[in-house]
C-alpha cells in the first residue's frame, strides 16, 4: 500500500493519516482473520493427520493380531490334521499287518492242502504205475516169486547198463 500525504503547516494532515490509519487497521484485521482461518486449517489439517495416522496404527495393530490369531488357528488345524493322519496310519498299518497275518495263513494252509494233495497224488499215481507195471508183466509172463524181490532187467528185454562193461 502505497500513501503520500499532503503537507500542511504543522506537519501531515490529520483527517488524511487517520483514514490511512483506518484503512491499516481494516486490512490488518481482515489479515488476522485471514491467518485465523488459515491456522484454523492448518489445525483441521493436523488434527486429521494425527487422526489418520492413529488409524492407521489401529488398522496396523488389528491387522497383526487378525493374521496372529489366524496363524494359530491354521497351526492348530494343522495339528489336528496331523494327528488324524498319524491315527489313519496307525489304523491302516494294522489293518495291513492283520492282512499279512490272514495271508500268510491262507499261505500256510493252502501249502499243507497242496501237500497232502501231492502226497495223495503221489500215492495214488505210485499205486497206478505199480498196478500197470503188475499188468505188464502179467502179460509178458514176468512175476517176481516174491513181491518184495526186484525183477531182472534181462527178464523183460532189458540189459542193466551198470553190467555192460562186463
Amino acid at each position: 500500500m502505497d500513501q503520500k500525504f499532503n503537507i500542511v503547516r504543522k506537519g501531515y494532515a490529520q483527517g488524511e493519516v487517520d483514514q490511512y490509519i483506518f484503512q491499516l487497521e481494516q486490512l490488518i484485521e481482515e489479515r488476522n482473520k485471514e491467518l485465523a482461518q488459515y491456522k484454523d486449517k492448518e489445525n483441521a489439517i493436523t488434527a486429521s493427520l494425527v487422526e489418520a495416522q492413529a488409524m492407521a496404527a489401529s488398522i496396523k495393530e488389528k491387522a497383526n493380531q487378525e493374521a496372529e490369531q489366524k496363524k494359530q488357528e491354521t497351526e492348530k488345524e494343522i495339528e489336528a490334521m496331523r494327528q488324524n493322519v498319524q491315527l489313519e496310519m496307525s489304523d491302516i498299518t494294522a489293518k495291513v499287518a492283520a492282512f499279512r497275518k490272514k495271508l500268510d495263513d491262507f499261505k500256510s494252509s493252502y501249502n499243507t492242502i497242496l501237500d497232502q494233495y501231492l502226497v495223495q497224488a503221489r500215492a495214488t499215481d505210485m499205486t497206478a504205475l505199480f498196478n500197470e507195471l503188475d499188468d505188464y508183466m502179467d502179460r509178458l509172463g514176468m512175476k517176481p516169486k516174491h513181491d518184495d524181490e526186484p525183477v531182472a532187467l534181462e527178464n523183460i528185454g532189458l540189459s542193466d547198463p551198470s553190467r555192460e562193461d562186463d
